[in-house]
This record gives structure tokens, C-alpha cells and sequence, in this order.
């Protein structure tokens, strides 16, 4: 069923493109409808041709909740204003259910008349399912699989991030702190690696718990915690440290008459810091707390 304005040869060339496509006349009565579309939403060209699109079946919903063939048809605006119209919908399928496609309608002028529309309809389904599987393996990549949290990878993007936009003066100062639980070793040749790991989980749910708007945890590796802070100045970066190494230092992780505790060191970071000089100062931070006896927090200075 197809009007003497549109070019047939055209049509045929469509019929059978896996892409869906329509067109409708200036009433909007389905004029074609290709094996593309017949397959997406299972309803065929017998059924279809000679329809009204809004009595096709053709359920079509867009982002809030308008249905598109009486509130809000591409078809429609594309005639009207006699210019192309991109827009994604939700359409029911033959296994009756939804996915997400997006319409590009072009308005069809014959002699100067719109005679109707013609449209192309992609399925983002694919593109959705794709999108979510990379999303799953960005936080896989980026997630320590143990505790949780954010791993040393996560930890090097948001360093990055931070010290660029520190040196472009887009954010304040910052300072880390290397945290690293006192013993662990100990702990894994007298309770077991199961412990150990219930430790390390629960130390990272902990640590997160508390922490502060702005602030960021990462598991940096084996017992190492390293924790991004909003201060640079001396002795506030210490109290920042010194607090979260109290509440680890009280809390109960479950291990007969053993009281977990942490050597910190804390550093700022400086205008010509790189993620390998920022956080090798708070490590050689870290281990002159070790040498001073554990659980306590060490300082460590820009220029050093």
C-alpha cells in the first residue's frame, strides 16, 4: 500500500533492512511498514498497512510517561514543523514486553505539501545491555574485591583528578593518609586468613562509616588503607587521621582479648606532587609511626 508520492524503489530497498521503518501519510495512516519493524514489535505489514499509527498497536511511551501517538508524537511535530525530529520511546514487543528505541522521523514534501513522514526506528536495547555490562566491569575493575571499597586503581583516577585540579586552583589543598592495621601478620598466624579477612572487611565498612563529606577510602593494598582528606594544614590532618585512628582503636572487630590498632601517616599535597611522590610521603609516613611504636600518626611535610 504505497502512495504514488513516494519513490518505490526506495521502499523495496527498505523492506528488508533489519532497521525498523515506517511511513505514514499527512492523516497518519500507515502507508509501509518494512520486516525490520514487523520484527520489533511483532505486529505485521498486513495488520499494520492502512491503520491509523495511533491504532496500531504500537504502544509507544517516552521518558515521562506521555503516551507519544496522543501526547507527544514525533510524527506529528516532525509534519508540523516540516524538520526532522530524534527522540526515544519505550515500545511494547512481540514477547510483550518493553525496550528502548529511538524515532528519527523526517517529514515527507511532495510539490511543496507535506504528504507525511517517514520514519526510522533503532532498538537501544543492545546499546543498554551493553551499557550495563560495562558499567558492571568498571566496577569490578575499580572495586576491591574483598572489602568493597575503592582499589588502587579508583584510588591513582581520583588522585589524578584531584592534583590537576588543585594545580588549576579549582579546589583547595588536600592531604592523604596512610593507614596500615598494626600486626596483621600476627593476627593471620594466630586466628587464620578468614579472620584476617573479616578484619580487613570490617575495618574498611568502619573507616567508611565515618567518614566525612568530601573524604574518600580505598583499599590500597594487603593491610593498607590510604584515605583522601579536605584538610592541608598540619594539625588539622593530623586530627583528621587521629580521629579515625581512635574509633578503630575502640571498636570491638571480634578477636578474643586482641585490640585492633593503626599506624597513620598523613602528608599535603603540593603543587609539584605526582600520585607516586604523594603517596610514597605518606607512606614513609606511615612507617615512622611503625618505628615509633604503632598506633599513633606521623606528620610528614611537603618539602621532605
Amino acid at each position: 500500500m504505497v502512495e504514488e508520492w513516494f519513490d518505490r524503489d526506495f521502499l523495496e530497498s527498505l523492506d528488508k533492512l533489519a532497521t525498523g521503518a515506517f511511513v505514514v501519510n499527512n492523516e497518519r495512516k500507515i502507508v509501509f511498514w518494512n520486516m525490520g519493524i514487523e520484527t520489533m514489535t511483532g505486529l505485521s505489514k498486513e495488520k499494520v498497512e492502512g491503520e491509523m499509527c495511533f491504532n496500531s498497536g504500537m504502544a509507544c511511551v517516552d521518558a515521562y510517561g506521555r503516551k507519544a501517538c496522543t501526547e507527544n508524537c514525533p510524527l506529528v511535530r516532525s509534519m508540523e514543523r516540516q524538520k526532522p525530529v530524534a527522540e526515544d520511546y519505550m515500545v511494547k514487543t512481540r514477547m510483550d514486553f518493553r525496550i528502548r528505541v529511538r524515532f528519527f522521523t523526517v517529514p515527507l514534501i511532495f510539490e511543496g505539501k507535506v504528504m507525511g513522514a517517514f520514519a526510522i526506528v533503532n532498538d537501544l536495547s543492545i546499546e543498554d545491555i551493553l551499557g550495563e555490562k560495562l558499567e558492571e566491569m568498571s566496577k569490578v575493575a575499580l572495586e576491591d574485591q574483598l572489602t568493597g571499597l575503592p582499589n588502587r586503581r579508583a584510588m591513582e583516577i581520583i588522585l589524578e583528578t584531584e592534583l590537576n585540579a588543585m594545580k588549576r586552583r579549582q579546589i583547595p589543598g588536600f592531604g592523604v593518609c596512610m593507614l596500615d592495621i598494626d600486626h596483621f601478620k600476627k593476627i593471620n598466624d594466630e586466628f587464620g586468613h578468614m579472620v584476617g579477612d573479616r578484619i580487613l572487611k570490617d575495618m574498611g565498612k568502619l573507616i567508611q562509616s565515618v567518614m566525612r563529606k568530601g573524604e574518600y577510602i580505598f583499599r590500597f593494598g594487603g593491610e593498607e588503607f590510604l584515605i583522601i582528606f579536605r584538610e592541608s594544614e598540619s594539625e588539622k590532618l593530623v586530627n583528621a587521621a587521629e580521629r579515625i585512628r581512635l574509633i578503630v582503636s575502640k571498636h570491638d572487630f571480634g578477636v578474643h582479648r586482641k585490640r585492633i590498632t593503626l599506624s597513620a601517616g598523613v602528608t599535603p599535597a603540593g603543587p609539584e606532587d605526582t600520585i607516586t611522590s604523594l603517596v610514597e610521603r605518606a607512606d614513609r609516613a606511615m612507617y615512622a609511626s611503625k618505628m615509633k611504636g604503632r598506633d599513633c600518626t606521623t606528620y610528614l611535610p611537603y618539602d621532605i
